[in-house]
Parts: structure tokens; C-alpha cells; sequence
């Protein structure tokens, strides 16, 4: 086989303009994106059947891939799309669970969480999300991601139910929850 044969067909631009080409083109200074993760929990018994805890769960991810789409850049092409790694992301979670099981038939479990998030860009669907220009850099983005929610607060109860001994031989802790 010689070089000519493999070799990438020519393309015309004729042949581009006329079947509505898209360009996809990769960063050639692309890297493998990572993500670094950490975090600390304290629990603190305040009694015998309850406890309080906090955490603090952080996590950073770096050179995460993001594509900037850009409509009609000439006469060639329909659109076209460049993969990079701009994208920063950043989570920090901190969260407090109150648990008391002190009582005999109901327990009790409540939690709050604050978290934020923030990225340069956050996309959760093709063609949608965040508008990037390689040309501002990708600071020109930085905000809230769009998944950030700020508060979260849940509370579960549970009821044991009241079982006759004759049927604690077949089944014991019965309980009910929400």
C-alpha cells in the first residue's frame, strides 16, 4: 500500500456548503479531566438512642470537557463545535442530621443540608445550557451551576406497630414510614 492510498479523501467546499456540514473539532491541547474529593464528619451521641452529626463533603473538578457551539461560521459550514477542558467545578456540601430513637414506638430522623455549586458553564443537554466563547476565557462564565440548590431540609418519622405476641413468633419489628 502506498501513501496516496491512505490518504484522507479531499473535500471540496462545495461538497460542505451543499450537505449542511457540521464541524467538530477537538482542543489539541486537551487533557484528561480529574476531580479531587474530601471531606469530615463529626457525630456526637446526646444521649443513649440519640446523636447529632456534621459534615463537611467538598469536591473540586478540573478540566472537564465543554463544547462551544457556534452557528453558521462561514459559508462551509452549518455549525460548528469545539471540545475543550475550560470547565471548572466546584461542590461544597454541609450537612446536619439530628437522629432520636429514644422513644419506644416512633423514631425520628431530621436533616438540613446547605450546598453550592459553581462552574464555568454548566450543560445538561445538547445544544442547551451555558453559551461559551473560547475567546474570554473561561472565567466569563463562572457562576452558579444550574443544578445548585442552596437548601435542603428532610425529616422522616417511623411508628413501630404494635404486633400481638402470637404473631412476634412470625415476624418481629414491624414498623411504618413515610
Amino acid at each position: 500500500m502506498s501513501a496516496t492510498d491512505a490518504a484522507a479523501p479531499s473535500i471540496t467546499p462545495a461538497e460542505l456548503s451543499s450537505s449542511g456540514a457540521v464541524l467538530l473539532a477537538f482542543d489539541p491541547q486537551l487533557k484528561l479531566p480529574y476531580t479531587l474529593e474530601w471531606n469530615v464528619a463529626l457525630e456526637q451521641e446526646l444521649g443513649k438512642e440519640q446523636s447529632l452529626s456534621a459534615s463537611y463533603i467538598g469536591s473540586v473538578g478540573r478540566r472537564l470537557l465543554q463544547t462551544a457551539y457556534v452557528s453558521s461560521p462561514n459559508s462551509s459550514f452549518a455549525n460548528a463545535a469545539l471540545i475543550g477542558t475550560p470547565l471548572l467545578l466546584t461542590t461544597t456540601h454541609c450537612k446536619f442530621n439530628f437522629r432520636d430513637g429514644s422513644h419506644t414506638v416512633f423514631k425520628f430522623l431530621s436533616s438540613y443540608t446547605w450546598s453550592h455549586s459553581t462552574d464555568d458553564g454548566s450543560v445538561g443537554t445538547y445544544g442547551f445550557g451555558s453559551n461559551f466563547d473560547p475567546a474570554l476565557g473561561s472565567s466569563s462564565n463562572r457562576g452558579p451551576s444550574e443544578f445548585d440548590l442552596r437548601n435542603a431540609f428532610s425529616a422522616g418519622i417511623t411508628y413501630d406497630i404494635p404486633v400481638p405476641r402470637w404473631v412476634r413468633s412470625v415476624k418481629r419489628s414491624w414498623g411504618v414510614g413515610p
